[in-house]
């Protein structure tokens, strides 16, 4: 009789902790408009984004909890921002009130920025148990869940194929929507970045100092660029692929054939990947600049200096540039001129790159929390 109440008592104990335990809520509408920001720097080539401005943001709208920190860029719909984070959970707000509206828990953590594609959402789970899933947000059900390496890169896919790195030097494309591996190439090096696209091709850069370039369908290699230092960003691309190095020093070389055009060199590692607009290039260096060249020349037009070390890639409107530091802080600055607007302190570093949707700007901090800043009449600036 003892024995039978003690297991009578540890089932209700369990089933106190289940129903403690956050589940996911299927959803029952995706509103999926044209402006989303679906994905790392919401363009496969680097490009800024068109049409968006942010110089009248002014202050904090809303901080949201999570319960373990966020490396993650978020993503966002009209019906959700969504943000990955270590504790295996991949986290749904409202954008307006900072509401959670829902959770989804994978079976590891979370580092890498998670892809939306209508109602379908991508995530990448590591280190111990390795997957690349797609899930289905008005099922609940996984339209695939590939078993990868250590997956180490953003998740970026065109209309039909995902790419993605791991630390092995293993380069994927794979199925969007079946997780079939349509090919794949090793590098001699980690990847530890996303790729471009662009024109058919596909550019990725390893930590065996080359950068390559494949047909974006057959995977064949056209040509790589040895740089002498290991490749930590992810490329941009128009007639120019841009990226960052190890040693500190941006390049630019010809999309075309590899060679070289321009190199920049900074006092800091760089782990900002580069962003371009129709004739600059803005990134951010570990000797706690954010830069803004001639995308023609590579000669400085501005920078602007903070208070860490740049991680962050920035978000690049038509008025202004956003960045996040290691200082904890969000910068808003003036496009023209890299002047500050705004700054917002966090509790703690901040890793993640900020993105836009609907008037406000969303960035993760690793004092573990999801921060929405817009304009308001009473601005929370300069805390």
């Amino acid at each position: 009789m003892k024995k039978f109440s003690i297991y009578i008592f540890l089932l209700l104990i369990a089933g106190v902790f289940i129903s403690c335990s956050p589940t996911f809520k299927k959803f029952k509408y995706i509103d999926n408009a044209p402006q989303e920001w679906s994905m790392f720097r919401n363009s496969l080539d680097g490009y800024y984004q068109k049409g968006i401005y942010g110089a009248d943001i002014n202050g904090l709208k809303w901080k949201a909890g999570l319960k373990a920190k966020s490396y993650s860029s978020p993503v966002a719909t009209e019906s959700y921002v969504a943000v990955s984070a270590l504790d295996s959970y991949l986290y749904f707000f409202d954008l307006e009130s900072g509401e959670r509206i829902n959770i989804y828990k994978f079976k590891a953590p979370l580092s890498e920025s998670p892809m939306i594609s209508n109602k379908i959402i991508y995530a990448a789970t590591g280190p111990d148990k390795n997957y690349l899933a797609g899930l289905n947000l008005i099922t609940g059900k996984y339209v695939f869940k590939e078993k990868m390496s250590d997956i180490s890169s953003p998740i970026i896919a065109d209309e039909k194929c995902i790419y993605i790195g791991d630390y092995t030097g293993r380069f994927v494309c794979l199925d969007k929507y079946a997780g079939k591996i349509f090919w794949e190439f090793r590098t001699e090096g980690p990847i530890m970045n996303s790729p471009a696209v662009k024109d058919g091709n596909v550019y990725v850069g390893s930590l065996d100092q080359k950068l390559y370039a494949f047909n974006a369908r057959s995977g064949e290699m056209l040509w790589n660029h040895d740089v002498g230092s290991a490749i930590m960003t992810a490329p941009a691309v128009d007639t120019l692929v841009y990226f960052g190095t190890f040693d500190g020093t941006v390049y630019a070389v010809r999309a075309d054939n590899g060679n070289f055009v321009w190199s920049f060199e900074t006092e800091g590692h760089i782990f900002s990947s580069p962003v371009i607009d129709d004739s600059y290039i803005y990134f951010g260096s570990n000797d706690k600049h954010l830069y803004c060249l001639d995308k023609a020349d590579g000669s400085p037009v501005w920078s602007f200096e903070t208070d860490g070390i740049i991680n962050s890639t920035p978000l690049v409107m038509e008025d202004a540039v956003a960045i996040a530091s290691g200082d904890g802080k969000l910068y808003l600055l003036d496009k023209l001129s890299g002047q500050q607007i705004f700054s917002y302190k966090t509790e703690n570093q901040i890793k993640s790159s900020p993105i836009y949707f609907n008037g406000n700007i969303f960035v993760s901090s690793l004092d573990q929390h999801l921060y929405c800043f817009g304009k308001k009449s009473t601005a929370s600036a300069n805390k």
